[in-house]
């Protein structure tokens, strides 16, 4: 599992990194299976804040 690290949106993202508005809201990575290692997929899990 390689997870992706978050930054500021105003800020330049790589391959492993993903934009976001607010910190701790988002959680991404790329899971590699060991059974099938040729087929990478993403999962990711979220929530939002009321106002």
């Amino acid at each position: 599992m390689e997870w992706f690290r978050q930054r500021s949106p105003v800020s330049w993202v790589d391959g492993v990194e993903i934009a976001v508005g607010g910190i701790v809201t988002i959680a991404v990575a790329r899971v590699v299976p060991r059974t099938d290692p040729d087929k990478p997929f993403i999962v990711v899990s979220l929530y939002g804040r009321g106002m």
